[in-house]
Order: structure tokens, then sequence, then C-alpha cells
């Protein structure tokens, strides 16, 4: 601010700064946007902070968007943030119906494949691009959640990770598995065991005591090799579709991948629904009479990465006016009348009356009032 408005300050607390973000957060919120026919959006949920979750709308106009790589923050508008402890379908729809009526129509939707989510798209007539990174995984989960060499496996890794923790061979632990998201992140315990794999009869790269212990990983060699080329295969596609986006070409591309996997049961089930996800982005493309079309939510997730990181020194805090950080940060910044608009025209009351109207008492706040009242 000391660069937009010309001031001749010493450099600001965080506490202005903070108090700046929020501004600026606000103002593009509830700033006019022109109405028009060619709106995409992202829109998810939230984890829970606390007993809240965010929903948050992202938009771009289809005239906008550049195909030839990913979306930046600064493409986008966010066109709606709101707070409430549970989202619903019927919830969801009356935001979107605000969206509507404050930037036009809406072509199509990227979002995950959460219930409330595509109740609300429906009833709301908006065409519902799954997000490609979820879609993949509820496939491969598909597939291995119940199968038994795959189970067996997370449980050898599970009890190896504890045997050798405080052992000589704690260097070599297999990788953490995640409890949430698990099949968005099977990459490193699939490395992993193909890396044991491979150096298990070099004794000078693994001891024989180490090799015993670790002797059981060998049985699952078939199991991991087929995991390996799903998993390879399933970052080929997200690169592709995610950096060219969904047209005629990149699908073509993507069959051509497929067809070269070789043929197994499972990999074979991957390889079909892939090819049906595909198609039916095709049908919506050729709905929507666009030649391209956007699958991927990664800006969004990134974004509620970035809020997370925010409070991540006290997580009690829960949601809080610093969300409003979120459309903050989808702006470069570069247009100085834009900034200097949103500091003279957004004030700590308009926070205050957005906080009160939208959160309300944040959980630190709750918890000193109650605690206030023991002494």
């Amino acid at each position: 601010m000391k660069l937009f408005a010309d001031l001749n300050i010493s450099p600001p607390s965080h506490s202005t700064i903070i108090l700046w973000s929020k501004k600026f957060g606000l103002y593009h919120i509830e700033r006019n946007i022109p109405i028009s026919d060619d709106w995409v959006i992202i829109l998810d949920e939230s984890i829970e902070f606390g007993n809240e979750k965010m929903l948050v709308v992202l938009g771009i106009r289809e005239q906008d968007i550049d195909y030839n790589k990913a979306l930046q923050y600064q493409d986008l508008e966010c066109l709606a943030l709101k707070i409430s402890s549970s989202w619903k379908g019927d919830e969801i729809k009356k935001v979107l119906d605000e969206v509507k009526s404050k930037v036009g129509e809406i072509k199509y939707a990227i979002a995950d494949m959460g219930n409330a989510i595509k109740k609300a798209l429906a009833v709301s007539e908006i065409s519902h691009v799954e997000d490609l990174t979820h879609k993949l995984s509820w496939i491969i989960k598909n597939i291995y959640e119940k199968d038994e060499g795959f189970i067996a496996y997370t449980k050898n890794l599970a009890h190896l990770r504890k045997a050798m923790t405080l052992s000589k061979m704690s260097h070599i632990l297999p990788p953490n598995q995640r409890v949430h998201s698990r099949f968005m992140n099977l990459k490193p315990i699939v490395d992993w065991g193909l890396s044991i794999i491979k150096i298990y009869k070099d004794r000078t790269i693994l001891p024989k005591e180490y090799a015993q212990k670790l002797s059981g990983i060998m049985e699952y060699k078939e199991l991991l090799i087929e995991l390996s080329l799903i998993v390879e295969q399933a970052i080929i596609i997200q690169k592709t579709f995610k950096n060219k986006s969904v047209s005629k070409n990149t699908i073509r591309e993507c069959k051509s991948h497929l067809n070269k996997l070789p043929d197994r049961p499972n990999i074979n089930m991957f390889k079909s629904e892939v090819l049906i996800y595909l198609n039916r982005i095709g049908t919506i493309k050729n709905e929507q009479i666009s030649k391209r079309i956007l699958c991927s939510s990664d800006i969004l997730e990134s974004s509620f990465g970035k809020y997370k990181s925010y409070i991540s020194n006290n997580k009690s805090i829960g949601i809080t006016a610093l969300s409003l950080t979120i459309p903050a940060f989808l702006n470069d910044y570069s247009n100085k009348d834009i900034v200097l608009s949103a500091m003279e025209n957004t004030t700590t009351n308009d926070i205050k009356y957005w906080r009160d109207n939208n959160i309300g008492d944040s959980l630190i706040t709750r918890r000193k009032a109650v605690l206030r009242k023991v002494g």
C-alpha cells in the first residue's frame, strides 16, 4: 500500500497488512461484475474448521481462458464465499442462484463428486464436470479398496513402519500412509515397494538382517508393477488434461496412451472407467458448443491450502474474517486504481458487518467467553 498510495510511513505492522488483505478480499467479493453468458465456475466446500465449513465458488469467463496452461490465481474471480456448519444440496443451490443473479449464465461447473454438490448442480441445471483428480482417485479406489493383495500390502507397510521406527533400519522406513485421500497418493508406497524389490538381493545395499525383515515385500511384486502402471498412467492423464484442457486432440492422445497398457483385469477396468469419464466430458463439451473444456479444481484446493497455512499455528481459531484472504490473493495487484479503490471504499466496519453476518463469533472468541465466566 505504501507503493500504491504514495504513503510516507514506516513499515506497517502485520495487523495492518492483515487488515488491508481483508479489505481487498471483501472488495472483490462485493464488487459488481459484468453480466455475461459464458461463465465457468469451480466450487467446493472445505474440510471442517471446528464445526464450520467454507463454500467457495470461483469463476472465469470462457473467453478469458488460456487453454495452453493451468489456471493461475489471477485468472479467477471469487464469486461467493459462504460459511455454514454443513452444506446440503438445497443450501448450495441457493448460493448458485445468487451467483447466477450476480454474473449471468453458467456454462458448466467443475467440482468433486460430493452428493450435496452433485444434487445442487443437477437441480440448478448446470452441467457438472467431475474434477479429474478426484475421479481418477475414485476409479482406483473402486478397483483396489477391497482387493486382498492391496489390503495385505498396506497392512504390511504399517507393521514394518512400527517395527522399524527405532531400529537400525529407520532410514528406509516405508512412507507414512495418508488416512484421507489415500488413493490420490499411492505413488510413494508403490515406489518404495518397487525400490525394495530391486535392491533385495544386493547385500552391499541391503544387509542380510534387513533383507529378512523385508522379504515379505517380494510377494507383492506383481501387484506393485500393476499399480505402478496405473499410477503412471493417471499422472500422464492429469498432466495432459490439466495443462492442455479437454479437447478432441487431448482425448485422442489419452486414448493412445491407455491402449498401450497390458491386458490385465484391473488395468482393463481402469481403462474402461477412464474412457467412460472422457466420453461423458465429450458430451458436455458438445452440449455447451465449446471446443475445449476445463476439468480440474486444483486451483481451489490450493486456495484452501493457503488459508490452512495462515491458521496452522492455531487450528482452534476456526474460520474467521481471515478467510477473506482467499479472494484477496486471487489478484495480482497490478492495477493501482483497483487496489486504491478497495482500500478507500472498504471500511473496517464493512469487514465487521460481513463477519457478523457470515461467520459470527469465532471458536476462540466463544472459548474465551466461556472461560471468562469462571475466571
